[in-house]
């Protein structure tokens, strides 16, 4: 039946037209006619005209492209029905916005008590253009009313924040055989969407004191960007999609999921199976699921979230995209791990798990899961930027969110949070099996909310990792692993923990940040060192330093002010003592004496052992001050001076 009126209303059209010219009324004016009112009758200039002047029950036609101001259906104007026959035609709106007093923000106003149908035509409007009163255009559609929309495409051209195109929140909307289109932003840029200005295509929800809301999509409907869905009053809402195409991703507010959660309420999303809702796209191509996009991606490609979604893990094996990369742009959506996890083999655990010789980037966007063990496994080039890393996983401890085993790894504008459990982290660096490195610099205003672990396997360095925090905000500590210990002690020059003098981190304990040029180096703290005091009474400060690292202790001396006196050791007695790095410099007076280190059982890092330093080969009387010292990465630590008066003897012995 719809169609048919659709006909007769052109032929009565031409036929009205061909009845002037036949009789010789049409008048010059008669050419600005915009509209007609196939019902009641009149011509008018301008389609607010039309409307203002319509009755219940009457059909407008638009004859000709046109602009205007935004137009309100008054509330109770149509209530067995208003159509609106846009013949083909677009009605652009340019001039003055509508709405409710104070939030005049709308094209088209529909108020409670109407049914009203627009078919056949195109709305739309460009908001770089200002609007006479100074109101800011947010919504082409502003729906309360019964609404259908039949073979018509609605859109707009985007500049500002929170601009949806089509919005209802009362009474029951169908979109048949239509085309909804999210605000146009690429006036910005190509790679810029809707969702990057927090806009959607379409809004429902459920608002102040009206009781419902619907909406149904059918027939061969597009809708080209996010559906929202937000609950104000926990009243039944209703989304049908029966027919049709989202090219974008259904995102619920949290009252909306609570009314869905909650039978009682009558809330309720349903997806016939002819309907598709795309959530990412190459180019071109869409795609019904992320891991669809990664599993079509070459190297070079760039993979669009065009909506939030649920799905499984995400896996990249070694060298998909060893060259040009791959770029994920979420665009504002949030990607949730649901179901499938990845990993090794026998090793499947996590939600996305990122092989070596890849170059991969993730922005603008969220990633999360409660049944992952580990979010993102990353032995790739790894870049971070504008990302919330956030796992919820109540029933697992000692998580890792992000754990990087190997790569480059830049974390920029990102936030990465700890899962709620004990001993977990929100990232760690881990120089792994026979991975040969593995670096990760923190910049931007990234906030790291959890503690990050460093540590090495078996010791072992390999080609070095550092950890390099430059700016940001780190709520948590820095925890060494032993064997990151172990490494830092024996090749400092390959394990590395630095920060900008402004990066506001507390030192691990038994560590301090030391300036090193550019940045703050973490070492080991003077009250961690094995210190030697004074044999001496009247010696109450301490000698030497002996920095201790399992089997090897290094040990440097230097004297001023007596000449210079530099201490070397001239032998051992246990093999498991092991002095190394020894300097000895000549000067005024030059005199050299020789230690030698006891060590009972061997000594090791807050090991119970006794140390033992002897000088010998002195003769009485001789006075030595002896300055002792250790070098790390060209920085020089004094010990306090000491006077030796004595030969043969022990000058201190120290339990470390």
């Amino acid at each position: 039946m719809r169609t048919s009126k659709k006909i007769v209303s052109l032929v009565l059209a031409v036929m009205m037209v061909m009845s002037m010219i036949v009789v010789g009324t049409v008048s010059a004016s008669a050419l600005d006619y915009v509209a007609e009112n196939l019902t009641s009758g009149g011509s008018f200039t301008t389609l607010e005209a039309a409307i203002a002047a319509a009755q219940d029950g009457d059909y407008i036609i638009l004859l000709d492209d046109c602009e205007g101001n935004g137009i309100v259906f008054p509330q109770d104007k149509f209530p067995t029905g208003l159509t609106v026959d846009f013949s083909f035609c677009t009605y652009t709106v340019s001039g003055t916005p509508v709405g409710s007093k104070g939030t005049e923000t709308s094209a088209f106003q529909l108020l409670k008590g109407n049914k009203i149908e627009f078919c056949n035509g195109t709305i739309t409007a460009d908001c770089t253009v200002n609007p006479r009163n100074g109101k800011t255009l947010l919504r082409m559609i502003q729906n309360y009313s019964d609404l259908t929309l039949d073979g018509m495409t609605v859109s707009m051209v985007g500049a500002y924040y929170d601009q949806t195109t089509m919005a209802t929140a009362n009474g029951s909307t169908t979109i048949n055989d239509s085309t909804i289109n999210a605000p146009d932003f690429s006036r910005y840029g190509s790679a810029y969407s809707a969702s990057d200005f927090g806009g959607a295509a379409l809004n429902e929800g459920t608002f102040s004191t009206y009781q419902s809301v619907s909406v149904t999509v059918t027939g061969h409907s597009v809708i080209n960007g996010d559906v929202k869905i937000d609950d104000d009053n926990n009243k039944p809402f209703a989304l049908n999609l029966e027919g049709g195409t989202i090219n974008g991703g259904i995102t619920l507010d949290d009252n909306a999921q609570a009314a869905i959660d909650d039978p009682s309420v009558g809330a309720s999303i349903d997806k016939g199976d002819n309907f598709k809702v795309y959530v990412a796209k190459i180019g071109n191509t869409y795609y019904e699921k992320v891991t669809e996009a990664f599993a079509a991606a070459h190297d070079g490609d760039k993979i669009d979230i065009i909506g939030d979604s649920k799905g499984a893990g995400v896996k990249v094996v070694a060298g998909r995209f060893p060259t040009n990369g791959i770029n994920v742009d979420f665009h504002e959506h949030t990607y949730t791990i649901d179901s499938t996890l990845v990993g090794s083999t026998g090793y499947e655990s996590q939600a996305f798990h990122l092989e070596k010789n890849n170059k991969i980037t993730l922005g603008y966007g969220t990633i999360t899961s409660e049944n992952a063990r580990m979010l993102v496994q990353n032995y790739s080039d790894l870049t971070l930027k504008n990302m919330t890393l956030t796992p919820n996983n109540p029933n697992y401890n000692n998580y890792y969110t992000l754990s990087n085993n190997c790569g480059n790894v830049v974390i920029n504008n990102t936030t990465i949070n700890a899962n709620p459990t004990p001993g977990s982290f929100a990232f760690d660096v881990c120089r792994y099996s026979s991975y040969p490195s593995v670096n990760v610099t923190v910049k931007g205003d990234s906030v790291i909310n959890g503690d990050i672990e460093v540590s090495a396997s078996k010791s072992d360095p390999k080609d070095g990792f550092s950890l390099t925090l430059e700016s940001g905000t780190m709520n948590g500590d820095i925890v060494l692993d032993q064997t990151a210990k172990n490494v830092m002690d024996a090749t400092p020059e390959k394990a590395k923990v630095t920060k900008k003098a402004s990066f506001a981190q507390d030192a691990p304990e038994g560590y301090e940040w030391v300036d090193g040029g550019a940045g703050q180096v973490l070492q080991r703290a003077i009250a961690d060192q094995a210190w030697i005091k004074g044999f001496d009474n009247n010696i109450s400060e301490p000698a030497v330093r002996i920095w201790t690292n399992l089997d090897r202790t290094y040990l440097d001396a230097n004297a001023d002010d007596y000449g210079y006196v530099v201490a070397k050791v001239s032998g051992k007695e246990q093999a498991t003592a092991n002095f190394s790095l020894l300097t000895a410099d000549g000067g005024n007076g030059q005199k050299v004496i020789s230690c030698k280190g006891t060590y009972n059982q061997g000594v090791g890092h807050n090991s119970t052992k006794d140390i033992t330093l002897k000088v010998t080969g002195m003769e009485d009387g001789n006075q030595v001050a002896a300055r002792f010292y250790y070098v790390i990465n060209g920085v020089t630590y004094y010990a306090d001076y000491v006077n030796v008066q004595t030969y043969d003897g022990i000058i201190a012995t120290y339990t470390v």
